[in-house]
């Protein structure tokens, strides 16, 4: 795809390495959350196990609830 770009019109930058894993625990979890992404985590649609994307001041991220907490 670079190849096809020339360096006068524009360049491609991977992407691909630039996404992390957090795994986050506690009870205020939650009210951390709640601040930082529009999301209900008391929705079924969120139930432990299901997974939303959802954006965190314009980067685009996806939760994973893996526990009831």
């Amino acid at each position: 795809m670079a190849a096809a770009i020339a360096p006068t019109e524009g360049c491609v930058t991977p992407l691909g390495e630039g996404r992390r894993r957090f795994r986050l625990s506690g009870e205020r979890v939650p009210d951390m959350l709640k601040s930082l992404v529009a999301l209900d985590l008391a929705a079924p649609s969120l139930a432990p196990g299901r997974a939303a994307l959802t954006m965190m001041h314009r980067v685009p991220v996806l939760v994973h609830r893996v526990e009831g907490t």
